[in-house]
């Protein structure tokens, strides 16, 4: 049961990395069907709560802007990416997986760095971040997240430090 928990959360994270790729085209084609016009345009939407979808500051697929910014599709791709192979971290142990929560905290916080110094980039030293370069920056960080969350659903137990560390 763990494993499979695991596993949906791996597919859900690459079936919307995946959408979120293929609905500029599914928007753009020439005579969609109903229902691919209607889930391109829920995408669109959903694409609007989470993310500013600034143009200039998105990848274009096919000439059509996607449904998030570079930086959330990066991060995007990044979960996709982490959140399998957690899964089959998950999926091949043989018994529950225990992991650090010190050690998982600082991994995604030293994984948020490239994000962290493309944003600084950006707003405090005014470079001009392409935006494949957003994307890819943001992978790490959404892959760590993504890692954590997928071997949490999978039944990992998570151990807070010693108790006689200097963090109690």
């Amino acid at each position: 049961m763990r494993a499979a928990l695991a596993m949906v959360v791996a597919a859900t994270a690459v079936g919307w990395a995946g959408w979120l790729a293929a609905a500029p085209a599914v928007a753009a084609a020439a005579q969609p069907s109903r229902p691919a016009v209607w889930a391109a345009a829920f995408t669109y939407r959903a694409g609007a709560v989470i993310c500013h979808q600034q143009e200039a500051r998105s990848l274009h697929v096919g000439g059509v802007r996607m449904p998030v910014c570079a930086r959330c599709f990066g991060l995007y791709a990044g979960a996709a990416a982490g959140a399998l192979a957690a899964a089959a971290w998950v999926f091949a142990a043989r018994r529950p997986v225990r992991l650090a929560l010190t050690r998982s905290r600082r991994a995604a916080l030293a994984c948020g760095v490239p994000t962290l110094a493309a944003w600084a980039g950006e707003h405090l030293a005014g470079l001009a971040v392409p935006g494949t370069v957003r994307a890819i920056l943001a992978i790490p960080l959404g892959a760590a997240v993504a890692a954590i969350v997928t071997v949490w659903a999978g039944g990992a137990a998570f151990e807070d430090t010693a108790r006689g560390s200097r963090l109690h």
